[in-house]
C-alpha cells in the first residue's frame, strides 16, 4: 500500500504551482535562500537549465544552499555586495537583504518562492523582519512576469511571526483580482499553523506592458 505523505505538509503544495508555470531557461527568485531546499526544487524542476537569484542574510544559510546545490551538480555564484545578477546559467547567491532585490535584477522573472521565518538549524532569534519583507513582496509583485507566480510558506506562533503573517497575508488579499490571482493554503483547525500564499500574474496595470 502506498504511504502518502501528510496533508499537513504543505510547502510542497507552493512548490508545485511553481513547477506549472517554471521552464528550462526561465528566471527565478528564492528571497530566503535558508537551507537550499526551495533552490534546489526550483532548480530541478528548470532541469538545470536557467537562472536562480538567492537571498539571506546568514553566511550559513549560503554555504548550505551552496553545497546543496553543487551535490546536485548546479553551477553556483556567489555575488559579491550589491553585485547583480549576471547572464550565464546557474544559481547566483547574494548576501544581504531580500529588500535589495529590484536593484539587483533588471528583469521580469517567472517564480518567486520565500519561507519565512527563521532557519532551521540556524540561531532562531534571527528571522525575517515584516518591513523587509514587504517591501521585498512589492518589489517582486511589481517585478513578476506575465502568467509568474509567487509561492510564500508563513510562519505565525513564533515572536515576529505573527505580525509578518498577518501583514504579508493582508498585502496578498488586497491585491486587484483583475490582476491576480491568489489562493491559500492552511491547516485549519490547528491555530498559529504555518500557511502558503501564491498569487499569480494574470494582467499588468494601465500602462505596464508583459
Amino acid at each position: 500500500m502506498k504511504q502518502a505523505a501528510a496533508i499537513t505538509r504543505i510547502v510542497p503544495f507552493g512548490q508545485q504551482l511553481l513547477a506549472e508555470v517554471l521552464a528550462p531557461g526561465d528566471l527565478a527568485l528564492d528571497l530566503t535562500a535558508g537551507n537550499g531546499y526551495d533552490l534546489l526544487f526550483l532548480w530541478q524542476a528548470m532541469q538545470g537549465q536557467g537562472r536562480i537569484l538567492a537571498f539571506d542574510v546568514q553566511p550559513l544559510a549560503l554555504d548550505r544552499s551552496q553545497e546543496r546545490l553543487r551535490e546536485a551538480g548546479a553551477s553556483v555564484i556567489r555575488l559579491c555586495q550589491n553585485e547583480g545578477i549576471g547572464p550565464d546559467e546557474g544559481v547566483y547567491l547574494s548576501l544581504g537583504c531580500h529588500s535589495r532585490l529590484a536593484s539587483l535584477v533588471g528583469e521580469a522573472p517567472k517564480v518567486v518562492i520565500a519561507n519565512f521565518g527563521f532557519l532551521p538549524g540556524g540561531e532562531t532569534s534571527l528571522i525575517t523582519r515584516t518591513a523587509s519583507s514587504i517591501e521585498a513582496l512589492n518589489q517582486a509583485l511589481e517585478l513578476l512576469a506575465l502568467g509568474g507566480r509567487i509561492a510564500l510558506t508563513l510562519y505565525p506562533g513564533h515572536e515576529g511571526g505573527d505580525d509578518e503573517a498577518f501583514s504579508v497575508d493582508a498585502l496578498f488579499a488586497a491585491l486587484p483580482s483583475d490582476r491576480w490571482r491568489v489562493v491559500r493554503f492552511c491547516v485549519a483547525n490547528v491555530p498559529h499553523a504555518p500557511f502558503v500564499l501564491v498569487a499569480e500574474r494574470v494582467e499588468f496595470g494601465r500602462g505596464k506592458k508583459g
